[in-house]
C-alpha cells in the first residue's frame, strides 16, 4: 500500500499530496508552506518548504522541502 502512495506521488506530484503523505506518516508533522528559493541552483529552483517534524531529542528536526528538478532523478 506505501509504495502505491509513494509511486502516486512520484508520478502525478503533487505537494498537497506529499504533505498528506507525511501527514499520515506522522502525526506530529506541522504543514507550513514557506518560500526557500534561497537554496535554488542550476539543478532545483522554486524551493518551498513543505512543514516539519520537531523532535524532543536535542531540538533535532525533519523538514520537508519541494524543488523542481531540471534533471531527471534517480533512486539515489
Amino acid at each position: 500500500m506505501e509504495v502505491n502512495i509513494l509511486e502516486d506521488i512520484i508520478s502525478k506530484f503533487d505537494v498537497d499530496k506529499f504533505i498528506r503523505f507525511f501527514r499520515h506518516k506522522n502525526r506530529s508533522f506541522k504543514p507550513k508552506r514557506e518560500n526557500i528559493d534561497h537554496f535554488d541552483d542550476k539543478n532545483f529552483r522554486e524551493g518551498v518548504k513543505l512543514g516539519q517534524i520537531d523532535f524532543t531529542d536535542e531540538g533535532q528536526k525533519f523538514i520537508a522541502c519541494a524543488f523542481k528538478c531540471s534533471n531527471s532523478l534517480t533512486e539515489r
